[in-house]
């Protein structure tokens, strides 16, 4: 009976550190992403009143139902490229057209969230206008040209110390 206590209790001990770690491992769930969520911070700062609110989630959601099929196509249009070079049947003229159709499709969700921003500002009083605009400022600054230029592969210089050899 000893023999079998002894031999239990380091396996259940290893068993509990397994999955306690495989517990801790596990990513922590996301933050459901709706209008309500998403939006919360910044309707709280307007003070939007019940018809700017409801207007506000209508404009919002034309955008996101929008972008989410231009998103699906950008990965579609994305899938199918891949599905060339994997099966090595490489057509530049076709893969750059793809790749054209790629920048179409994320300009057009630029254009969305665009539109959707002037929506917005036109159904804000003048005071709520200028916290809209500040946030504005914020969305540029974030979709800026050239805004990741100066990251590079490592922490130091062009290419880090990936190439150096360690001696």
């Amino acid at each position: 009976m000893k023999v079998q206590v002894k031999n239990f209790v380091p396996s259940f001990l290893f068993l509990l550190i397994i999955l306690t770690a495989s517990v801790i491992a596990q990513p922590r769930p996301k933050p459901p992403v709706d209008a309500n969520f998403k939006h919360g911070k910044i309707i709280n700062k307007l003070n939007l009143d019940e018809s700017q609110k409801n207007q506000f989630y209508e404009i919002t959601y034309g955008h996101r139902k929008k972008a989410i099929d231009l998103r699906a196509e950008i990965r579609k249009t994305k899938l199918e490229i891949n599905k060339m070079m994997n099966t090595g049947n490489i057509d530049e003229d076709k893969i750059l057209s793809l790749s054209d159709k790629i920048d179409d499709l994320q300009g057009k969700i630029m254009r969305s969230k665009l539109n959707t921003w002037f929506a917005v500002y036109k159904i804000l009083k003048p005071e709520q206008q200028k916290i809209w605009i500040s946030n504005f400022k914020r969305f540029v600054e974030m979709h800026r040209p050239g805004k990741f230029e100066h990251h590079r592969m490592g922490m130091r210089g062009k290419f880090g110390n990936f190439f150096k050899p360690k001696f």
